[in-house]
C-alpha cells in the first residue's frame, strides 16, 4: 500500500483575495483551490510548509489525514471570541511511539488550537476526497461556547494516557472540562467519535458526570433594548462593515458572558473515571452475553420444535444431486447438531447423521462434505 497524506484547509470567515489564492496556489501543483478551500494530496512526497502558519496566514480550519495513522486538527479563533484561558485547560501531551497532543496557544490575534493524534495500527485504504467539511462545525461550536466536539477528542487522549498504565495515580481532570449534554452530539461530534474512535465504554462514564441542561430561549429582544445607544451604533457599524460572526459577539454580549474566567472546579481523578468505564463495559457484556443466551435458546428451541422438517429438508437436497443441493444439506445437519449438543441429546444426532451417511453413502462429494465439517469421521 502506497502512502498517502490529505491537507484540507478551508477559510470560513472571508473567502481568499486574488493575491491569497496566487499565494497558497504556489504552494504546490497538487493544489485545488477555491476561494474558500485549499486541498493537497500527495502519495510520493511531502507538504513543503508549515501548516500551522498557512492557517495563520490564509484559512481557520485544517484537517491532515495520512494512511499510515497520522490525523490532525487545526482551527484558528479571533482571540475576542473564545475563552483562551478556559480552551488552554483541554491541553495534554504524551508519547506513545508518536507525540500525542492537543495543543492550545496565541498566536497574535488569534487563538490556535492544534489536535495531533496517531494511530500506531495505521488508517488502511484512503479515497481521494474531501472530508473537513463534517467537521467544520466544531470551530463555530467552540465559538459559541460548546465544546461538546472538542471533548470528544480530549477524551481520547485521556483513554489511552489510562490505558498506557504509567500515569500518576493522582492525574485528575475538572469537572467543569465536562460538557453539559453529552448524550447528545452534533454532526461534528459524531465525525470526530468516528475519526478518532472514541470508546463507548468511556463516553458513557463521562456523560454520568455530565449535566442534563435544557436549551435556554434567551429574551434577546428585551435584553437589546437595554443596550446602550453607543453600544447599539457599533453593531450597527460591525454589520455595515460585514464583519465576521457578529451574532456571536452579540449574543456573548447579551448574555453577560466574561471571556477568560477562572472558576471553581472539582477534580475527578482519571483513575476513577477508568474504574467506572470498566465497570460499564462489564455490565453491558453481561447484558450482552444474557441476551445472546436468550437468542441461542430461542433458536435451539425453534430447530427442536422444526427437527422432523428439517430432515425432510435435509434427505430432499441430498436427492438434488447437485453441489448446492449438498452444501444446504449439511447446513442443516450442522443446524440438528448444534440443537442436540444444545440440549445434550447427541445421540438423537448420531441416528441421523448414521442413516443418512449410510444411505447416501455412494454419493461422494456429499460424502466428502460431512468429513470437513467433521459430521462423521
Amino acid at each position: 500500500m502506497s502512502e498517502y497524506q490529505h491537507y484540507e484547509f478551508h477559510s470560513i470567515d472571508r473567502p481568499l483575495s486574488s493575491d491569497d489564492m496566487a499565494a497558497v496556489g504556489r504552494m504546490s501543483s497538487r493544489v485545488r483551490l477555491s476561494s474558500h478551500k485549499a486541498v493537497f494530496t500527495y502519495s510520493y512526497s511531502d507538504y513543503r510548509y508549515d501548516a500551522e502558519e498557512v492557517l495563520v496566514d490564509y484559512f481557520d480550519f485544517m484537517l491532515y489525514i495520512a494512511n499510515w495513522g497520522t490525523k490532525r486538527i487545526l482551527m484558528k479563533f479571533p482571540l475576542e471570541l473564545v475563552d483562551y484561558n478556559f480552551l488552554k485547560r483541554y491541553r495534554i501531551n504524551f508519547v506513545t511511539n508518536y507525540d500525542q497532543e492537543i495543543r492550545v496557544l496565541k498566536r497574535g490575534k488569534y487563538v490556535v488550537i492544534d489536535i495531533h493524534y496517531s494511530e500506531e495500527e495505521g488508517l488502511g485504504w484512503i479515497d481521494e476526497g474531501e472530508y473537513g467539511y463534517d467537521f467544520l462545525g466544531i470551530r463555530s461550536e467552540i465559538m459559541k461556547g460548546d465544546y461538546r466536539s472538542l471533548f470528544i477528542i480530549w477524551l481520547r487522549f485521556l483513554h489511552d494516557l489510562y490505558m498506557m498504565g504509567d500515569f500518576n495515580p493522582d492525574y485528575s481532570i475538572e469537572s467543569e472540562l465536562i460538557p453539559a449534554n453529552l448524550l447528545h452530539l452534533s454532526s461534528s461530534g459524531y465525525a470526530a467519535k468516528g475519526l478518532f474512535g472514541i470508546d463507548e465504554d468511556w463516553l458513557a462514564a463521562m456523560r454520568s458526570y455530565s449535566n442534563l441542561e435544557d436549551e435556554e430561549v434567551d429574551d434577546y429582544e428585551r435584553r437589546v433594548l437595554k443596550m446602550s445607544k453607543d453600544q447599539m451604533i457599533e453593531y450597527m457599524r460591525m454589520i455595515l462593515r460585514e464583519e465576521s460572526h457578529i451574532k456571536i459577539r452579540l449574543t456573548k454580549e447579551l448574555k453577560g458572558e466574561a471571556l477568560d474566567k477562572e472558576s471553581a472546579s472539582s477534580l475527578i481523578k482519571l483513575k476513577e473515571i477508568g474504574e467506572k468505564a470498566l465497570g460499564i463495559e462489564q455490565e453491558r457484556s453481561r447484558a450482552e452475553e444474557k441476551r445472546r443466551t436468550r437468542e441461542m435458546s430461542k433458536r435451539m428451541n425453534k430447530i427442536r420444535q422444526d427437527k422432523d422438517q428439517i430432515e425432510k429438508e435435509v434427505i430432499g437436497y441430498i436427492e438434488q444431486g447437485t453441489s448446492r443441493g449438498y452444501r444446504f444439506a449439511v447446513s442443516k445437519l450442522m443446524e440438528l447438531k448444534a440443537m442436540n449438543d444444545y440440549f445434550e441429546t447427541r445421540e438423537d444426532f448420531e441416528v441421523i447423521i448414521s442413516k443418512v451417511s449410510t444411505d447416501y453413502s455412494r454419493k461422494s462429494s456429499f460424502i466428502r462434505m460431512l468429513r470437513e465439517e467433521e459430521l462423521i469421521k
